[in-house]
């Protein structure tokens, strides 16, 4: 009975769907997209290799790890890497067509198919819960705000909803894993063991998805209920509550809708500041520790995940735009004024100074909690095995954040 339905009488049908005007049209989007998100995947890809790549160091560094020089000659013809990094490439690259991510390098016993498999879960099950929250209480903020505009609980949940869009995720998951679980004591620290272990990373995660869904609201509601047809039915006697629920929300939520799509991809995948603060071993805890130890194949498999993942969620029409591109190398430019600047800037403080300060801290001041203090810290250790800048380059780091915060809040004040 299933196969009848393909018979002689279907023949019409599949023709006008593939042959028509209308059919060609749809195959024509279709084809786009899929060309499209082809292509954005292979500069993903092609950026994320030859950048990894051109990194100082190897994931058998003998500075490191004290791997004698002929053992890690041959790691790296047991490896590949010994070959010409073009051939390193295609061959990745057919790999990657056969859906195999390799193996990991700190740990050859490690699949990274297996790894992803394993964190994905994981991410995604912290992530639906953030989603959740991030929607019902942004929502919420967002309605009562507009309509109590003006009012103290206003005043408030924008203040709440301008810090959340400023202030990294990284600092905010400090603050309350100190308040709540340092100072008060209420909460777990790390793991996942029972349903309170899920309250402070699912709060951290979601925090800034509400500040941006409770401004979005608001500022929709409150074009919403300008409308005609909002001053018609309270014409007509209709409660304010369902003017509000039915009539209002019901045509200001459209853009939260649009953003939610964006909002699920990002959460589902897994936070690396929240996944790595409270020991979560989702993907995020294994791309931070992949970064860390220069596995290539785990940094590579989660970079591609991550991409799939999120880039559905987007045309690469979009991503590959003028504007977007142009975004990008704002922030290339601004990431290497920031880090040039801060080795400067300490270069030129040693002249004053009787105690001299290693000018590499100063490159933490970017603002990439806690990345670029880390990045200080290897280089640092690279150069010379005693020095320990970690904890000094987190000074600038956190300066740096506070600085960008202070920033974002003026431009938003002043652009909305």
């Amino acid at each position: 009975m299933i196969l009848s339905v393909f018979d002689e009488r279907s023949k019409p049908a599949f023709a006008f769907i593939f042959f028509s005007k209308g059919g060609r049209l749809v195959g024509k989007y279709i084809a786009k997209r899929i060309l499209s998100g082809v292509i954005t995947i292979v500069i993903l890809i092609t950026a994320c290799f030859f950048l990894m790549h051109a990194i100082p160091g190897s994931p058998f560094a003998k500075g490191e790890q004290g791997v004698p020089e002929a053992v890690m000659q041959r790691l790296n013809e047991k490896y590949g890497l010994d070959q010409p990094l073009y051939k390193q490439y295609f061959t990745y690259l057919d790999q990657i067509l056969h859906g195999d991510f390799g193996i990991s390098y700190k740990n050859s016993s490690v699949q990274v198919n297996d790894l992803i498999e394993r964190g994905f879960p994981i991410s995604a099950r912290i992530g639906i819960l953030a989603v959740l929250l991030s929607l019902v209480v942004g929502v919420l903020l967002g309605v009562t705000s507009a309509v109590k505009r003006g009012s103290l609980f206003d005043g408030i949940s924008m203040v709440i909803a301008t810090i959340g869009v400023c202030v990294p995720l990284f600092v905010i998951s400090v603050l309350l894993l100190y308040l709540f679980a340092g100072v008060l004591k209420w909460l777990p620290t790390y793991g996942l063991s029972t349903w309170k272990h899920y309250i402070l990373p699912v709060t951290c995660l979601s925090f800034s998805p509400i500040a941006y869904i409770a401004r979005m609201t608001r500022s929709s509601m409150l074009e919403v209920m300008q409308q005609d047809y909002i001053r018609t039915a309270r014409a007509k006697g209709v409660a304010e509550r369902m003017v509000i629920l039915k009539h209002g929300l019901r045509n200001a939520i459209l853009p939260v809708v649009t953003y939610l799509g964006t909002l699920i991809a990002n959460l589902l995948t897994g936070s690396f500041s929240v996944e790595r603060l409270f020991a979560i071993p989702g993907l995020g805890k294994y791309f931070v520790d992949s970064i860390t130890a220069r596995d290539y194949n785990i940094i590579m498999g989660v970079t591609i995940f991550l991409g799939v993942s999120v880039g559905a969620t987007a045309t690469g029409a979009t991503f590959l735009s003028p504007k977007t591109l142009a975004i990008l190398g704002m922030g290339v430019v601004a990431f290497g004024c920031g880090t040039a600047g801060g080795v400067l800037l300490a270069k030129f403080m040693n002249l004053f100074l009787k105690e001299k300060i290693n000018p590499l801290i100063g490159s933490a001041g970017v603002s990439a909690v806690p990345m670029a203090a880390r990045v200080s810290q290897k280089v640092g250790q690279e150069a010379n095995p005693g020095n320990f800048l970690l904890m000094h380059a987190m000074g600038p780091n956190v300066a740096g954040v506070i600085g960008s915060a202070i920033a974002a809040g003026v431009l938003i004040s002043l652009f909305g």
